[in-house]
């Protein structure tokens, strides 16, 4: 519980929301997973989200290497934990598969 506390802070600090702006910069404010953007019109919002938890609060440790941008409908339905972003990303770059 106390974890959960601290990183619901850490979300709105100033430390996360200059990572954020990296991480959607460095990822041209569009989604990784289904390529929408910011610009496109829909009920949507841009998330950076971790892969994995390993540098959670440290993530300039791996140059934000283990943050992407996804909107808000991959977040919740979409393949997003690392495995399966891996997955989803080969299967975009070999449609026929």
């Amino acid at each position: 519980m106390a974890f959960n506390k601290e990183y619901s802070a850490y979300l709105k600090s100033t430390k996360w929301r200059k990572i954020r702006e990296v991480v959607l910069t460095r990822d041209n404010h569009t989604c990784q997973l289904c390529n929408w953007s910011h610009e496109e019109s829909g009920n949507r919002q841009l998330t950076v989200h971790h892969k994995s938890y390993e540098f959670i609060m440290h993530e300039e440790d791996n140059d934000f290497k283990d943050l992407i941008t996804i909107c808000s409908i991959c977040h919740q339905f979409g393949p997003h934990c690392k495995a399966n972003i891996q997955r989803f990303k080969k299967s975009k770059n070999n449609p026929e598969k």
